[in-house]
């Protein structure tokens, strides 16, 4: 009975830790494929906060690129998305809260 109590108490964590994961996290879609993290970085780092991590994942088959942008803080991803639509060189990319 102790380990099962052990074993829950660790999923919750786990899903505490996945909810503040979202409450920080935007997903940016439509990224040039080539585009690389540290300009997605330098992009948002105004946001409050600042970046914490930055992802992004490419399909060979697509010419856009999607990231997900952690912030250390959930108002950096607030921000972000006051930026949705944001014009960026050529592009416009598309902000959207990681949990949609």
């Amino acid at each position: 009975m102790e380990i099962w109590y052990i074993t829950c108490q660790q999923q919750q964590q786990q899903q505490q830790q996945q909810q503040t994961f979202l409450q920080r996290t935007i997903c940016v879609l439509e990224l040039p494929f080539v585009v690389e993290e540290e300009e997605v970085n330098n992009f948002f780092k105004k946001c409050d906060g600042g970046v914490k991590s930055v992802e992004i994942t490419r399909s060979g088959a697509l010419v856009f690129s999607a990231a997900f942008v952690e912030f250390h803080k959930a108002k950096g991803k607030k921000k972000a998305m006051e930026l949705a639509w944001h014009y960026v060189d050529e592009f416009d990319v598309i902000v959207v809260g990681a949990e949609e």
